[in-house]
């Protein structure tokens, strides 16, 4: 197994996405409110997201700001979402489970840098945009740690909608 440079942290900035999937956002919406105390969310409602290689996916996503620490939430609708449902149980009983955890690049150019680094020659099963503020790819890394990680860069104007707790 090939394994990333250290340099390429550089190109990446302090904040961290913890993310969640769920079958129901709005109660998981309540329970990270009740557990971690986020109050204000940033609702997406219904959205098609770009998932890469002409795979369209619809989610409803949540994301909120507590300290550095950026929490989203993702419930798949339907299309191509299946790196999204695959992590959910059959019988809708758990509200949140656990998906991903995130790291910002610091430039689109930043993130298109650390892709080959971090990839090396594996593929990415997720390489979209979120419209034209956000790209991201993931990284499977549940074989040796259990979860994806996904690598991100969103533009400012896009990040500032979400709110800060």
């Amino acid at each position: 197994m090939q394994r990333p440079s250290r340099q390429f942290g550089k190109f990446l900035k302090d904040t961290i996405q913890i993310a969640y999937v769920t079958h129901d956002l709005e109660a998981a919406i309540d329970v990270l409110s009740e557990k971690v105390g986020i109050r204000d969310f940033m609702k997406t409602g219904a959205v098609e997201a770009d998932l890469g290689g002409g795979a369209i996916g619809e989610l409803s996503v949540a994301m909120a700001y507590c300290g550095n620490t950026q929490y989203e939430l993702i419930q798949p609708i339907s299309g191509a979402v299946d790196v999204h449902r695959n992590g959910l149980p059959t019988d809708e009983g758990s509200v949140l489970v656990f998906h991903h955890v995130s790291y910002f690049a610091r430039s689109r150019e930043d993130l298109e840098t650390v892709r080959p680094i971090v990839l090396g020659d594996r593929t990415a099963p997720v390489f979209g945009e979120f419209g034209e503020e956000s790209a991201f790819f993931y990284v499977d890394e549940r074989p040796t740690l259990g979860h994806y990680v996904e690598y991100q860069y969103s533009e400012p104007a896009y990040d500032a909608l979400i709110p800060r707790n």
